[in-house]
């Protein structure tokens, strides 16, 4: 567990653009509870093309092309740890782990060791994710703390630089003093300067508070001479007097003391005041912390804190899982807003307001708080109904609003009732009844009238009825602005989105994508912003935007949990998961899977359709192709019970390109799913790359050569005017087998350097780690 955990602060530490630079145990602080914090990042170098110059390793875990000379890179770390894993499996005497398991931890460590860097691991979070899968260990806390790494060293470099020659300008006897505000990094400094120093070899003594004249007195007597000394002194203001005293005398024997505070030491021969984190490096800080905040969000916390380390640190703190999905939010949780808005006291109240607000977690306590009595009445019962749509539980929506039609309501409540069962229909899959539901209250005037036309058209749009999907959403956008509540324009602009997607409007999706999360920020709604952030992240990947589409993902989940809208969560994870498998982080992936796995009986059935996907894919990508057509057809059925016959035949599709990977398909078999899934798409773009594909594949395996060619530059010329550079490098994959099976060896080559070029034009944007 403590490998694991340093493995996941050192992962961070390379998201940051980061190497660590000295990973070996004894950098690794083992903590009471089986985790462990990673230390020591005074030789921590930034991640640059090549690698980076290594500078002070341990010869023990340095992998060999570092003996020869070689930059320090990421693989190099993996080295590191698998040497830590080896030695681990040494020295253990007794374990509750079977026989298999330290087997398959042995061969982990062994690849993570091998002699040739791209034998290894390609990341370090791949290597701790097979080291859990072995080990049983579960997936790392959605909240665990791992950024504490990168406070100390992100966004110091510069400032670090210049203290580090200061220092080294000081004459024996001088003094130099580190100033600035308190939270300003002023210790996290000297500590870099001491692990700096060290690595040079330089002497150092380090005092800080707690230090007393015996202990100061003990460490200075060390040195015969502390003429070439360096004594780091950390809040000298705060020292006693006996080691004030301890201080002056070393000053007066040559020591080149250098402190934070410390005025009554005399006068500095230079004083060097802590500027402002760069501001990059402190919105990267805040992001990483909570992925969630918008740039608006962010750049309110920069302001506030005036990047200082320590004030950030602790407004990340004060935040804590707090949904924040606007600057007035930002301001709210920090105590700095000068808003007179205030939640309601009666817990009915209360909750409507968190639903209006996408919180769920506070809707649902404050539903709790309500008298027993009040459970029977119809505005408790359509605000349960609500908070279950917001959590996915569109049926239990359904079976608590479906006895409330029968009574006698009121307009207000009748309208409201019909929504949210129309939105329960839609949720299960029952897109007609939507329709049948929705219809008549679409035509009537105010919120609920555009909430109700927006989700009609999506309706439509998930049955393949683009045109008058889209039709009917551009007036819900209009009536949406007219009517002025930021939170129904949110809902209108993302089914907008949506529906454009559908469409294979990939450029006008990705506007109203962006126009719904700016709607859903002006009203605060976290659970709207989370599930945006998700749908716009599916976008992303489909257009080859995978650092995007990494970061939405994450933004997702993050706002997912801390709204308790658990669905998106998940939603989210299972797309981080094929975000795994597409960037082949295969042990990563596969931990994913299992735990999605584990929580199916939660899963809608939707999100079972999608988990089928994943799981045939990574079969696939495993090489148990036969496994994987059952689980694509799995899904493709299950897409098919809830009406989606688009996703269904993507799904058949992707069983084709499976299939005919095995040494005799059934080429009739393959051209009846290919038929009856072009029938299902119709005169759809979206998919068409892959249909024109898995066509060209079976042409070639039937022996149709020129068929097999023309389907697939077909499906090159689709890709390439729709932007699709996930289905351009697939289809140019796919032509250089058909050149090389040709003899057209030239051709072929071709082929497969635009696809690299493509590959490498995705990666572009990655952190360095993952383009491995």
């Amino acid at each position: 567990m403590a490998l694991t955990s340093a493995a996941d602060q050192l992962t961070v530490l390379h998201r940051a653009g980061l190497l660590h630079g000295d990973v070996k145990p004894a950098n690794v602080i083992v903590q009471p509870h089986g985790g462990a914090t990673l230390v020591d990042l005074g030789l921590a170098a930034p991640l640059r093309e090549g690698g980076a110059l290594a500078e002070g390793l341990t010869p023990r875990y340095a992998a060999p092309e570092l003996l020869h000379g070689r930059p320090l890179t990421v693989r190099a770390e993996v080295y590191a740890l698998g040497v830590v894993l080896a030695e681990a499996l040494q020295a253990v005497r007794t374990t509750s782990l079977a026989p298999e398991a330290l087997a398959e931890l042995a061969a982990i460590a062994a690849r993570a060791t091998a002699a040739v860097p791209a034998q290894r691991f390609p990341s370090v979070d791949e290597l701790a994710s097979a080291v859990r899968r072995a080990a049983g260990l579960p997936m790392p806390a959605g909240d665990a703390d791992y950024d504490v790494v990168l406070w100390p060293v992100v966004g110091i470099d510069a400032f670090a630089g210049q203290l580090l020659e200061a220092a080294h300008a000081l004459r024996p006897g001088e003094l130099l003093r580190v100033v600035g505000p308190p939270g300003s990094g002023r210790t996290a400094l000297l500590r870099r300067l001491a692990w700096s120093l060290g690595a040079e070899g330089e002497p150092v003594a380090t005092i800080e508070e707690q230090a007393t004249a015996r202990s100061v007195a003990s460490e200075l007597g060390a040195y015969a001479s502390l003429a070439s000394v360096f004594v780091l002194v950390d809040d000298a203001d705060a020292l006693a007097p006996a080691v004030v005293a301890e201080v002056r005398r070393a000053l007066a024997e040559g020591a080149r003391v250098v402190t934070v505070g410390g005025v009554e030491l005399g006068s500095a021969a230079r004083e060097l005041t802590v500027p402002p984190l760069e501001e990059h490096a402190a919105r990267e800080l805040v992001r990483r912390a909570i992925p969630s905040l918008g740039d608006e969000q962010v750049r309110r916390v920069l302001e506030l804190s005036d990047r200082r380390p320590g004030e950030l640190r602790r407004m990340v703190r004060t935040i804590a899982s707090d949904p924040v999905a606007s600057t007035a939010d930002v301001e709210r949780a920090l105590g700095a807003g000068t808003s007179t808005a205030r939640v309601p006291d009666a817990p009915l109240e209360r909750a409507v307001y968190y639903l209006d607000r996408g919180r769920y977690n506070d809707a649902h306590a404050a539903l709790a708080a309500l008298p027993a009595e009040d459970a029977g009445k119809v505005p408790v019962a359509i605000a349960h109904a609500r908070l279950e749509l917001g959590l996915g539980e569109s049926a239990a929506a359904l079976a608590r609003l479906t006895p409330l039609a029968s009574l006698e309501l009121s307009p207000e409540e009748r309208a409201e009732v019909t929504l949210y069962v129309g939105r329960a229909h839609l949720g299960v899959g029952d897109y007609a009844r939507a329709l049948e539901l929705l219809g008549p209250l679409a035509e009537t005037d105010g919120s609920i009238g555009v909430e109700a036309l927006s989700y009609q058209a999506l309706a439509h749009s998930l049955l393949g009825n683009h045109a008058v999907a889209l039709a009917g959403l551009e007036r819900a956008c209009a009536r949406a602005a007219e009517n002025g509540v930021a939170r129904i324009e949110a809902v209108a602009l993302v089914s907008l989105a949506l529906a454009l997607q559908r469409a294979d409007r990939n450029e006008e999706a990705r506007a109203a994508y962006e126009r719904a999360i700016a709607a859903a920020e002006r009203a605060s709604d976290a659970g709207a912003l989370a599930t945006i952030r998700v749908n716009l992240a599916g976008l992303l990947k489909i257009r080859g935007d995978i650092a995007g589409a990494i970061e939405q993902f994450e933004a997702g989940l993050d706002m997912g949990r801390r709204s308790g809208r658990r669905q998106t969560a998940r939603q989210a994870l299972l797309n981080l998961a094929n975000l795994d498998l597409y960037l082949g982080r295969l042990s990563r992936a596969e931990a994913r899977i299992a735990a999605l796995e584990e929580q199916r009986s939660q899963l809608p059935q939707v999100l079972c359709a999608q988990l089928e996907g994943l799981s045939a894919e990574l079969l696939a990508r495993k090489g148990n192709v036969e496994e994987s057509v059952i689980r694509y057809e799995a899904s493709a059925r299950g897409y098919e019970a809830l009406g989606r016959a688009s996703d269904a035949a993507e799904a058949r599709l992707e069983g084709v390109l499976a299939e005919v990977r095995l040494p005799h398909p059934d080429v009739s078999a393959l051209r009846a799913r290919i038929e009856r899934s072009e029938k299902a798409l119709g005169d759809a773009p979206k998919h068409r790359p892959l249909l024109l594909l898995a066509k060209s594949r079976v042409a070639s395996i039937a022996g149709d050569d020129s068929e097999a060619r023309a389907r697939i530059d077909e499906a090159l010329a689709v890709a390439r005017e729709a932007g699709e550079k996930e289905w351009l490098w697939r289809a140019l994959e796919a032509r250089a087998e058909l050149e090389e099976a040709g003899g057209q060896m030239m051709l072929a080559r071709r082929d497969r350097e635009e696809a690299l070029a493509v590959l490498e034009e995705i990666a572009a944007g990655l952190p360095r780690d993952l383009r491995e």
